[in-house]
């Protein structure tokens, strides 16, 4: 039986590779290898953290810019 802890080492996994994917890090062939064993589930969950890790990055980016210009 799979603990809690499978989960979110697979969650954060699928992160990983989401995120890696968003930015373009990492060879195409890494890729594929990372993903196997991981369900659909892990991915939606993984795409939205790594969505959130992103945006969040940005507007952080956005806002400290502004901020040292005036």
């Amino acid at each position: 039986m799979r603990g809690k802890s499978d989960d979110i080492g697979n969650v954060l996994h699928a992160t990983k590779t989401i995120f890696k994917v968003f930015t373009g890090i990492g060879r195409s062939k890494n890729h594929r290898q990372e993903t196997r064993g991981l369900s659909y589930r892990h991915f939606v969950i993984g795409g939205v953290l790594a969505a959130l890790i992103l945006v969040s990055t940005l507007v952080a980016l956005v806002h400290f810019i502004a901020a040292s210009q005036g």
